[in-house]
């Protein structure tokens, strides 16, 4: 089940997947470091965004549960031509507070529910998820825990800004290492939809 979630993630990703808000009139100016960037088992990760109508990285924040929905990319080329790097990496995170009895407001931490790395090398790739689970506390109150983690830094109502960290630690072929992990904090800075 997580292989598929990442493969379609994947081909969501390259075919320019999420709906974009068009609907605006005047963007914002985007600010500096804009993307997803970490260091994932020892390889640099860099998806630089060029804002809300970006095809190679996309972000959806759900102020209602804290969610961040992020689906990030490695690409090459500007504008309407930008299209996947030969041998990209991907890393797509669903992130959020599962027993928020109100709306969390940043600064916060966010187990992801769902979280994925994908390596391409030609024809072959090898993808990682995250393990989640789930028990209920001394409170009665459900716990969820995630080997990976987003930290919701801010959120000013255009862009989202945080850190993720952890270890995508459930291969899903045969032959590939049992875990990789995000050197130190990963961090994101991207425009994003407003969701439910």
């Amino acid at each position: 089940m997580a292989r598929g979630f990442v493969g379609g993630l994947v081909a969501m990703l390259l075919l320019g997947g999420l709906a974009s808000d068009s609907g605006a009139k005047k963007r914002p100016r985007v600010p500096q470091g804009l993307g997803v960037f970490a260091t994932i088992g020892g390889k640099r990760f860099k998806a630089p965004s060029t804002g809300l109508g970006d095809r190679c990285v996309k972000a959806t924040y759900l102020p209602a549960s804290g969610g961040v929905i992020v689906s990030a990319g490695e690409c090459r080329g500007t504008g309407r031509h930008r299209r996947a790097k030969h041998n990209p990496k991907v890393v797509a995170l669903v992130c959020g507070v599962a027993t928020a009895t109100s709306p969390p407001v940043p600064p916060f931490d966010a187990p992801c529910l769902s979280a994925g790395y994908a390596v391409f090398r030609g024809r072959h790739q090898r993808e990682w998820t995250s393990s989640t689970s789930f028990s209920l506390g001394t409170d009665g109150m459900i716990v969820q825990t995630s080997s990976v983690v987003a930290h919701v830094a801010s959120f000013d109502g255009t862009y989202v800004r945080g850190t993720f960290t952890g270890v995508f630690d459930t291969p899903q072929q045969p032959g590939t290492p049992a875990a990789v992990a995000i050197d130190g904090a990963g961090s994101f800075t991207l425009a994003v939809t407003i969701g439910n």
